[in-house]
């Protein structure tokens, strides 16, 4: 396989930082229009293009130098960079992990129309949107307790690392599925260009997809981006149980569908919200009561009093863990099983149940081997 050498990628970061979805299995999309031989970079040849975002953003499937890859380009330099930025933090992490992982970048450059691109490897697998489409009522109840274990742990991961993720919703998480079963798979987070550095004060918001931004990009100039990341994760999963987000769409009772309301009739919405300080969105689709309990705190209305995901102890994760199911058959326990706990095991239901510290996903989480020496995820 044909990628740079770190020490020229690091050279071209440095260079385009100083000058100023990619799943495959994606919905057929009619082919967009584009210039003969753009972006005419060496080595790129586009395979497939699909049609441009609301801001302009053009993507496509590539082969670059031999090598499956994917293409984003945008006009907006600052969302360039801070995808830049997120993904030279995060591509190494996790790179022989099968439960995270997150873009590997190849080559970044500037067309002469304008547009600044980067190149990742392209990602085999479906987006959550995609795969959560395939599942039966029931396997989204036991898919989304494991999927939401490894996704908070990929998230507090991102946030150790100084980056936030800042765009969080079901097109921008990548499920690649094994032959086991529908509950064995890798989460990869993509979609950065709403990325920035974390920080201890409030700062703006950069993107947000209709229906996943919290209540407070609607009123506040700066919001809490920890918290934003969390309302969003949570937003992420509601999509999973209810099969919309929280807000922006609603139900035709002629069509059977759920479309999306216009901007005033959302804003109407989050200003009712926002004078009764309490959510108005309809109730979350799932009989576990830890998984609700977790998702109630995520989508906790007013931010000062939302959980913080960097501060989730383990007991907060043990919700996640399903007393009916044999240890045999929980994904969780089988990840769990193939880590050395860096905590004391703990009794649920009168039985051994292995700490999130028992996983792989855990010791990739705590510096990719388990070597640091102390847990990221306190026990508080």
């Amino acid at each position: 396989m044909q990628i740079l050498s770190g020490i020229t990628l690091l050279a071209i970061v440095f260079a385009v930082l100083s000058s100023g979805s990619q799943s495959v299995a994606s919905p057929t999309l009619p082919a967009a229009s584009s210039a003969v031989g753009w972006p005419n970079q060496p080595g790129v040849k586009i395979t497939r293009e699909y049609p441009r975002d609301e801001n302009g953003m053009r993507t496509a499937l590539v082969r670059y130098k031999s090598i499956d890859a994917f293409l984003k380009c945008t006009t907006k330099r600052s969302q360039h960079t801070a995808e830049i930025q997120a993904i030279s933090a995060l591509s190494t992490d996790f790179h022989h992990s099968s439960h995270i992982g997150f873009p590997t970048l190849l080559d970044l450059f500037s067309t002469g129309d304008g547009y600044h691109c980067i190149i990742t490897k392209q990602i085999a697998g479906a987006s959550l949107r995609e795969y959560v489409a395939q599942l039966s009522r029931e396997e989204k109840g036991s898919f989304l307790q494991n999927f939401a274990l490894t996704a908070i742990l990929a998230v507090m991961h991102m946030h150790e690392r100084k980056v936030i993720h800042g765009n969080i919703n079901p097109d921008n998480i990548i499920i690649q599925p094994t032959t086991v079963s529908k509950n064995v798979f890798k989460v990869l987070f993509t979609g950065f260009e709403g990325s920035q550095p974390t920080s201890r004060s409030q700062t703006p918001s950069i993107l947000g997809a209709r229906g996943y931004a919290p209540p407070e990009d609607y009123f506040n100039a700066a919001v809490d981006q920890r918290k934003r990341d969390t309302w969003m994760l949570g937003a992420t999963f509601f999509f999973v149980t209810n099969g919309i987000p929280p807000y922006g769409f609603a139900h035709s009772k002629t069509k059977g569908t759920f479309p999306p309301v216009s901007e005033d009739r959302l804003l109407r919405t989050m200003m009712k919200a926002e004078k009764a300080g309490k959510n108005s969105f309809p109730r979350i689709k799932t009989n576990r009561k830890g998984l609700l309990d977790l998702m109630e705190r995520f989508l906790t209305y007013k931010a000062e009093d939302r959980v913080n995901i960097d501060l989730l102890t383990e007991d907060d994760l043990m919700v996640l863990v399903d007393d009916e199911l044999d240890a045999k058959d929980s994904l969780l326990e089988r990840t769990w099983a193939k880590l050395k706990s860096k905590m004391p095991r703990k009794k649920i239901s009168g039985r051994q149940v292995k700490s999130p510290q028992d996983t792989d996903a855990w010791h990739e989480y705590q510096g990719n081997d388990g070597n640091q020496d102390t847990p990221l995820l306190a026990s508080k």
